[in-house]
């Protein structure tokens, strides 16, 4: 007989004691939160898991073949020109957009800090979403799951 309660990894991670690391493009940082393979460089994750401080305006970084979801977590708005088109990015709405495709951000109201989900094509699957339901439970399906909590207060 199988348990109804199969066994749950869950490690805790301290943010502010990830290295940052130069962007692919060299225009900015980021911390890696999490990576498959393991310690796989830019040109070799299935997927990846990052923050992003975003200081300046810039280019994003090119990255053929990736899905990309980014999600706001500090700062009032990111606008993001996406094929000719401006998307203002609001906090807590994810954005999702092929890596090949050319992307640049504008910040008229400041920096900001954004999370970053970036998958393989045809190697990993997966979304960003915001949840802000302290009291309501919340069901996953099996697999990876990373969980932002800058207050805390969460049950799992």
């Amino acid at each position: 007989m199988s348990d109804p309660h199969p066994a749950t990894l869950l490690d805790l991670l301290n943010i502010s004691s990830l290295p940052a690391q130069p962007w692919k493009n060299g225009g900015g940082t980021t911390r890696e939160i999490l990576c498959s393979p393991k310690n796989s460089d830019y040109e070799h994750f299935d997927w990846r898991i990052s923050l992003a401080q975003v200081q300046t305006s810039s280019n994003f970084s090119h990255f053929p073949g990736i899905d990309r979801h980014i999600l706001l977590i500090e700062g009032d708005n990111m606008q993001l020109i996406h094929d000719k088109h401006i998307h203002v990015l609001h906090p807590f709405q994810p954005y999702a957009f092929a890596g090949e495709d050319k992307m640049a951000c504008l910040l008229p109201l400041g920096p900001t800090l954004d999370l970053n989900l970036m998958l393989r094509r045809g190697r990993a699957q997966g979304s960003l979403q915001a949840w802000q339901g302290r009291n309501a439970p919340m069901t996953l399906a099996a697999g990876t799951h990373f969980l932002y909590a800058p207050q805390g207060g969460y049950q799992l």
